[in-house]
């Protein structure tokens, strides 16, 4: 699964490449090992531009 677009609160997270080096302690993908709600974050490939816009314009809905 590829999850793009994901809130925690009222705050949304896009969710675009696995190579973010960093360990950011508020990092959910970081903090929680890619798994978010059931969801697996780790992402099978890179998103598009038209793919990340999509899942915005999805969420909005």
């Amino acid at each position: 699964m590829n999850t793009i677009f994901y809130t925690l609160g009222e705050n949304g997270y896009l969710n675009i490449t696995n190579r973010c080096m960093m360990s950011c302690p508020y990092c959910i993908k970081y903090k929680w090992a890619n798994k978010f709600h059931g969801s697996d974050l780790k992402l099978e490939k890179e998103p598009s531009v038209e793919e990340i816009v999509r899942s915005i314009d999805d969420i909005k809905k």
